[in-house]
């Protein structure tokens, strides 16, 4: 396993960890917890636990494949399907069109070029 792998694995087991603890331990858990009524409230330092794992996972996915895209001279395809991808979002709220339309810019740049 390469070591962007074992950093790609590491970030879903990681994510998957927490995901578990925020949404499966508040069954286990007293009522009158403190730990769970911090986990109903939305507030504190677990607020921003989904988004910042989130952030991470795309940060170590996306990273090789922009400098691998910039080593094979690649760069005008890959930043057209972001385009693509960026122009559907601003214009409908539908993450998987968005998907969809940068998958297909990709294909069609790949292709053109």
């Amino acid at each position: 396993m390469s070591s962007d792998a074992g950093h790609l694995w590491a970030a879903i087991v990681a994510m998957a960890a927490s995901t578990y603890a925020t949404r499966g331990l508040p069954f286990l858990a007293d009522r009158d917890s403190r730990a769970l009524s911090l986990l109903a409230s939305g507030a504190g330092p677990l607020k921003m636990l989904g988004p910042a794992l989130l952030a991470g996972l795309a940060a170590v996915t996306v990273t090789p494949s922009v400098a691998h895209a910039c080593e094979a001279n690649r760069l005008p395809v890959y930043l057209s399907a972001l385009f693509a991808t960026l122009l559907v979002l601003r214009s409908r709220p539908d993450a998987g069109l968005a998907v969809l339309a940068g998958v297909a810019a990709y294909w069609l740049s790949l292709t053109a070029l």
